[in-house]
């Protein structure tokens, strides 16, 4: 199949027509050429089709388009959609102009050295145009690109000409030249190749009227003289100076750009930025492209250079410095010799002195110098021109930091792709089968690390197994042991992962190498130093020193200030260095050391972050030798355990592996004030199961009772009510057999909020009587402070305002006098809640203002989602809807960050009374949906009762009375099941008696 846009839009199968008629068609087809196997969006297509003329169904008026290009080609697979936009597939060599821009590329490269070549390359090029290119349609982007390929065509033109005055007779030429110089009259090369073609055959006079008819043609229409080119080769003819070669000027154009690469994505921030730095006006003449190996660096760079070759008339110069790889790096002076070699042929080649030849070479033009795979900053200066009107473009695995110090070069930092980008690039490469499967493409390309080398290997790897399905692949490549094996390519040393990034590696000094081995070693995605120069053994100040060795190498990155992370390819070659280069004894007395530091680091950032139950805690023994990190504020308490709480947790499997029990045992207790304050329960649970099969390994009854309270409580976070009350009994089991009162009260306080989301107050209030006695033979009267606030939400659910104010109220005295961030948070926002039911809602909205900023103050961020809620319930009491629309919006968000079900079902019921009131029933009726939905599946029964009550009341205002009273009866159903009464059980009634609800925006919910 051929795909044709230079000329009339068309596509042929084999040789017969068979593209869209009517100009909406063609531009439909024209528009998904232009971005050939690129996602065009739904919008940037309609904009196109219909310029400032928005149109009612647009979606579907492209779908027919769609529909009809599909039918022409006869494959469906070749267009489809995904992602709210349409991709075309075309394979390489099916579009004109991809074959027209390959063709000028090689007629480049082959100018300097087999002219006739060049010629003939560029006259197949020139011959795919069969009129203007999109001809017929007058589209935007679609003019845009006409420009580009018109100028390219141009370009090739007198690429055309420059070799055939080198091969053909001159005189033979004067009439085709001629022809172009009328159709454009200050187009300046065609004028200087017409020149030249004239004086060559003998005709002076003509070739200088040429030139004063040009410059005419300049002075009127642009206001401008000609420029250096034609008045030099204006003097050359004055002169009658001898003229030889071909048709430009004394000195040939090198192109020695390599072959453009094809299917990059991902990189148009930094194509924005080169162009930005490379405008003409001198913002830069130097810029470093640098990164990790694989990333990208030489194809981003030749593919940049490539579309910028026309802004550099005078050349293009290009050379491999191998920086790195298997073989020496390029002497300078080799590289200079290639260069001078390119720019005077001719000539012998000076011993000495190449550097000032090269630059006086270069004086007075303007050329493009790419200098790939640089291996440091001394390899690269003596190829700088000293004219700043040539670009030079570096690119290297080291960041090149003389460069900037001493050149002024600027550093463009390239990274991995963009998941979107990652998973595009796949799906282009393997074609239609990976189109049904883009999570698993998305879970391929982070199996590779989004890197564009570890991607293109795999897609290889896939496409030379066409019966293996992208999950196949997956599956193959789960095992992170395993993976750079799979990733290899046998047949290609210099694109198999292992050699690439082990000639970054070889470069390194000893000290940087064995830190680069033992980030194999670390559990985590990033670390600080701290943690780093642990697993070391040696200072933070040398391991500082080392790390900036690593990052101007791009082995690892600095993610955020003073935290480190290498990808996950790069961690798979690092750890397998470690298990081959260093003894098993060396790597476990680096993670003994790693797990000490986090222990330590762990217990004194809790005791600063929260020193309210600091006695509770276990003690910790640190290592002088040890270096912490500085946690002298609550607030850089706070960030350490945020950055380093996966880390911790994920460690507990190498403790539990080296035998480290006291970091099985210690850290969980250390951690679970963090864990409730934060929301962080689903990660801890990882770490709590780790803790539990070590302490029964060891029949340790007290850990073992500390993981089970501890999980119970994770898993009351998480809405798994029954896990929790299973753990819960469990643990009751063995603290009363061990005598320990503290934690029989805390775990009869949390049975109570068990009972609490299932509907039973009677038995919540049970359960936190037994809490307050246990407490009492504990001797614990006076840190109650959980109980009471539990004692105030059990009181609210039943109704009795005046006895929860009361507990409410003690509970914020004795959490405020123990400092317990968590409890305070907690009767701030019930107190708040209890003024909004005695009618006092501006005064409900003060409170939980005081309790917004002492969450934001003290980091207690899994009460955020519950402040907004009560926010928005009094919001919504004042009439102030799209304020309270807000904050359950941010309600729901903040709560599904934290998975807590309860809060989420919550927010989605407040979002479903907005629409009530708001007068669209149907779409308050599927936020209801939505909440109920959440409380069956987590036995949240009374959230689930409530869900039914509003449920039945939007859909009584929809007009399905009907089925609201079916709402309400289920609800009623449920409210007979409470072990006492309470007042929603009576308005659900009354719904019943009366056959409808209360009326929108009154006090409910």
């Amino acid at each position: 199949m051929e795909f044709r846009i230079l000329g009339t839009v068309g596509v042929l199968d084999d040789g017969v027509e068979i593209a869209p008629g009517g100009a909406l068609g063609r531009a439909f087809l024209a528009m998904l050429l232009m971005r050939a196997n690129e996602q065009v969006p739904l919008d940037t297509l309609a904009d196109a089709l219909w310029p400032g003329h928005p149109v009612d169904r647009a979606e579907q008026r492209l779908q027919v388009h769609a529909s009809r290009l599909r039918t022409l080609m006869g494959d469906a697979t070749r267009l489809v959609f995904d992602q709210s936009g349409y991709r075309l597939r075309v394979e390489p060599g099916e579009l004109d102009s991809d074959r027209f821009e390959g063709l000028a590329a090689e007629a480049e490269n082959a100018l300097a050295t087999d002219p006739s070549r060049c010629a003939a390359l560029a006259r197949e090029g020139l011959d795919l145009w069969r009129g203007a290119a999109y001809a017929g349609l007058d589209v935007p982007p679609l003019r845009a690109d006409s420009q580009r390929l018109t100028g390219l065509q141009e370009s090739l033109t007198e690429l055309l000409y420059d070799a055939r005055l080198t091969t053909d007779r001159p005189a033979g030429l004067v009439s085709e030249l001629s022809d172009l110089v009328r159709r454009h009259p200050v187009r300046e090369r065609f004028t200087a190749q017409l020149m030249t073609a004239l004086y060559l055959s003998g005709r002076q006079a003509e070739a200088l009227e040429a030139y004063r008819s040009t410059r005419t043609h300049l002075i009127d229409e642009l206001g401008v003289e000609p420029g250096p080119e034609l008045r030099d080769l204006e003097a050359t003819i004055l002169a009658g100076e001898s003229m030889t070669g071909p048709a430009t000027s004394s000195a040939p154009v090198p192109r020695m750009l390599p072959f453009r690469p094809s299917r990059l994505v991902g990189r148009d921030e930094e194509f924005a930025r080169l162009d930005e730095l490379f405008d003409g006006d001198a913002q830069s003449s130097l810029v470093v492209l640098t990164g990790t190996a694989g990333v990208g660096k030489t194809a981003t760079a030749l593919h940049w250079a490539h579309s910028a070759a026309d802004d550099y008339p005078d050349g293009q110069l290009y050379v491999d410095l191998r920086g790195y790889g298997p073989d020496e790096p390029v002497d300078p002076g080799d590289a200079l010799s290639g260069f001078l070699a390119a720019l005077e042929p001719s000539s012998g080649l000076p011993a000495d002195g190449r550097g000032a030849r090269f630059r006086s070479l270069v004086a007075d033009r303007r050329m493009l110098v790419i200098l790939d795979n640089a291996h440091s900053s001394d390899q690269v200066r003596p190829l700088l021109p000293g004219n700043p009107d040539c670009a030079v473009l570096v690119t290297s695995r080291d960041s090149l930091p003389g460069l900037g110090a001493r050149e002024g070069a600027v550093r463009i930092d390239l990274g991995v792709l963009s998941s979107d980008d990652a998973v595009g690039l796949l799906a282009d490469m393997l074609g239609p089968r990976s189109q049904p499967d883009v999570e698993s493409l998305r879970t391929l390309a982070n199996q590779c690390a989004r890197l564009p080398l570890g991607l293109r290997v795999a897609a290889e790897l896939g496409r030379a197994r066409p019966l293996a399905s992208v999950a196949d692949l997956v599956e193959e490549l789960a095992d992170e042991g395993d993976r750079l094996d799979v990733l290899d390519l046998p047949d290609d040393r210099t694109s198999a992962l292992r050699p690439v990034f082990g000639a970054s590696y070889q470069h390194l000094g000893a000290g940087a190498a064995t830190l680069f081995r033992r980030t194999g070693l670390h559990p985590g995605h990033d670390a600080d130093v701290f943690a780093l120069a642990a697993l070391c053994g040696e200072s933070v100040r040398t391991t500082r020193r080392h790390l900036d060795e690593l990052l101007r190498a791009n082995l690892i990155e600095e993610r955020e200030a003073r935290r480190y992370r290498s990808h996950d390819l790069l961690r798979a070659y690092a750890r397998e260095l470690a298990e081959s280069i260093d003894e098993t004894a060396t790597r476990e007395a680096a993670q003994h050391r790693l797990l000490d530091h986090y222990l330590a680091a762990a217990k004194a950032a809790v005791d600063v972050w929260a020193p309210y139950d600091r006695d509770r805690r276990p003690d910790v023994t640190a290592d002088e030798s040890i270096d912490l990190p500085g946690l002298e504020s609550e607030a850089t308490a706070l960030a350490w355990l945020d950055g380093d709480y996966g880390n911790l947790v994920s460690a507990a499997q190498i403790a539990d592996r080296l035998d480290h029990y006291d970091y099985v045992r210690k850290l969980p207790v250390l951690l679970w004030r963090y864990v409730e304050s934060t929301g962080r329960a689903a990660q801890a649970l990882r770490l709590y199961d780790v803790t539990l099969a070590a302490a029964r390994r060891r029949h340790d009854r007290k850990a073992e009772g500390d993981a089970l309270r501890l999980m119970a409580l994770a898993n009351f976070s998480l809405g798994e009510t029954d896990q929790c009350r299973r753990n819960y009994e469990l643990a009751l089991v063995i603290h009363e057999e061990r005598g320990e009162h503290v934690a029989v009260s805390t775990v009869h306080n949390g049975l109570a909020g068990v009972h609490f989301v299932e509907f039973r107050p009677g038995e919540a209030t049970r359960e936190l009587e037994l809490s307050l006695a246990a407490s009492k033979r504990a001797g614990h009267e006076n840190s109650l402070e959980s109980v009471h606030v539990n004692l105030g939400l059990v009181q609210h659910q039943l109704g009795r305002l005046d006895q929860a104010e009361e507990h409410a109220t003690r509970s914020l005295e004795l959490a405020e006098a123990s400092g317990d961030r968590p409890v305070i948070a907690e009767a701030l926002v019930l107190l708040a809640a209890l003024l909004r039911d005695k009618g006092d809602p501006v005064g409900s909205l003060a409170a939980l203002e005081r309790a917004q900023v002492f969450v934001r103050d003290s980091g207690v961020r899994a009460k955020v989602a519950d402040i907004l809620c009560e926010m928005a319930r009094a919001h919504r009491e004042l009439g102030a809807l799209e304020k309270s629309r807000r904050c359950d919006e941010e309600a729901l968000e903040a709560a599904t960050t934290i998975t807590d079900h309860e809060l989420m079902a919550r927010a989605r019921n407040g979002l479903g009374l907005v629409q009530r009131q708001l007068g669209n029933p149907l779409d308050a009726a599927r936020h209801h949906r939505a909440a109920l939905d959440l409380a069956r599946e987590h036995s949240m029964l009374f959230d689930e009762a409530q869900s039914l009550t509003f449920l039945g009341d939007a859909l009584s205002d929809a007009g399905r009375v009907e089925d609201g009273v079916e709402a309400w009866r289920a609800a009623d159903d449920l409210y007979r099941k409470v072990d006492v009464e309470i007042p929603e059980a009576e308005r659900v009634r009354s719904r019943l008696e009366q056959g409808a609800p209360p009326l929108p925006g009154a006090t409910q919910g």
